[in-house]
């Protein structure tokens, strides 16, 4: 994926659960040659955190990536007293942006940050790592549901994104349900799942060939996803038009490899691009 040139009317989005273990500086070096590798438009960051007074992860890559870039935080006091949260950088000044917590038993608090920048609304996500929790994922994607549902501007560019760390597979009701597979509470949900609509091959994010990944979990798996809303209006008027501005065109892997010597998480990235019609830059 490094260096995959960016077509025009694309809108590019990656995500990285970005790992909290220090030392961050090699790490921190290293996403940031993915994040200019890569080009988005927007990058959603999890597991960042912050201490009083200090920059987040965040804030030092839009210093150390090409370009001038906006940054949003949300974070919650953990177990250390420090804030852990998400975050998100974009291309765009943010207009908007507002955290809500994702209720669950795990020692570092998790929450989904909303951001609402260059008239795309965004959602950074990061759901409860309990091996048993998929009770509680099922409750969290049903509250992330409602809270995009009230927080979406019908006029928005293309449809809502949410991505994320969401600790499940594919074929966990959690993320059935988020793809529309599977109704929970009675209710139903349907957003693209990028990589399974554009992604080559299994799209591990989770793989003990990473150096940095532990043995936590048994299994490696993909567990890191960008979503997106119901696709909008035709490109290029017709009556089946083939492209609609908010499908997925294409998905890829990023942070898989080590581009400066050293890998930049325990987790891997991914990319997608969406279709954006007179996208700004």
């Amino acid at each position: 994926m490094a260096n995959f040139p960016r077509p025009n009317d694309v809108l590019r989005i990656l995500t990285l659960n970005t790992w909290y273990v220090p030392p961050l500086e090699d790490r921190t070096r290293e996403i940031a040659a993915w994040i200019d590798a890569v080009d988005p438009h927007i990058a959603c960051l999890q597991e960042v955190r912050k201490a009083a007074d200090e920059a987040t992860l965040a804030d030092r890559l839009a210093e150390q990536c090409t370009g001038e870039w906006s940054v949003a935080y949300g974070g919650r006091l953990d177990s250390d007293g420090l804030l852990a949260g998400n975050a998100v950088m974009s291309r765009w000044p943010v207009e908007a942006s507002e955290m809500y917590v994702l209720e669950c038993a795990d020692r570092r608090p998790k929450s989904m940050l909303y951001v609402r920048t260059g008239g795309i609304d965004v959602f950074c996500a990061h759901l409860t790592v309990d091996p048993k929790g998929a009770a509680v994922r099922e409750s969290q994607v049903l509250f992330i549901d409602d809270i995009i549902s009230s927080r979406s501007v019908e006029q928005s560019l293309v449809p809502p994104i949410l991505a994320g760390d969401f600790n499940a597979p594919p074929e966990s009701s959690a993320i059935r349900f988020l793809c529309g597979d599977l109704g929970l509470s009675g209710r139903g949900a349907f957003y693209q799942d990028a990589w399974a609509v554009s992604g080559d091959g299994p799209g591990i994010t989770w793989d003990h060939r990473n150096p940095h990944t532990t043995s936590a979990y048994l299994f490696d798996g993909r567990i890191d996803f960008i979503f997106v809303g119901v696709p909008k209006a035709p490109v290029g008027g017709g009556e089946n038009p083939k492209i609609r501005s908010g499908q997925v065109l294409g998905a890829y892997m990023a942070c898989d490899v080590a581009l400066t010597g050293t890998y930049a998480s325990d987790h891997y990235g991914v990319v997608a691009d969406i279709c954006c019609p007179n996208l700004t830059s």
